[in-house]
């Protein structure tokens, strides 16, 4: 398998978080679609981390489980994956708020290779759905204490 396929997965998971924020803040008596992230807006930080978390875990569990045939192959996979994640993560966050101190980015950065080697950790370990399930509740939660700190 070429790098280039799980790095597009990385920034297809990306945008399909930002499209559940964007859907999230469309409904009724919501915020202006990413708006609310500058202003603290503590049910659309929750949601937002919620989103990347899933979209994260989502994209990843099906790559891993469908994609890998060897062990070899299944780090090389993640880190194209975290670096596509990673990398338009941090576009989308320069394009909402311009520019961010290096120490913001770095946390960008820090976060999601966090949660992306937990949740392939996690796949590896088990097929069950309940650590996948704790494991997203732990990242989502560190996710939405980063938000906002951020705030």
């Amino acid at each position: 398998m070429s790098f280039l396929h799980p790095l597009i997965l990385g920034v297809f998971a990306t945008l399909f978080a930002l499209v559940l924020e964007l859907v999230f803040s469309l409904l009724p008596g919501a915020f202006t679609p990413l708006r609310s992230t500058l202003d603290g807006n503590m049910p659309a930080l929750a949601f937002f981390a919620l989103a990347e978390e899933l979209a994260k875990a989502l994209f990843l569990r099906r790559l891993l489980q469908t994609l890998v045939t060897h062990k070899a192959g299944k780090a090389s996979i993640v880190i194209a994956f975290a670096f596509g994640f990673i990398a338009t993560e941090a576009l989308i966050a320069i394009g909402t708020r311009g520019t961010l101190p290096p120490q913001a980015m770095a946390g960008i950065a820090v976060l999601h290779a966090i949660t992306i080697f937990g949740y392939a950790y996690t796949i590896h370990r088990t097929k069950k759905l309940i650590p996948m399930a704790i494991a997203i509740a732990i990242a989502t939660m560190a996710h939405f204490l980063y938000n906002l700190f951020l705030a």
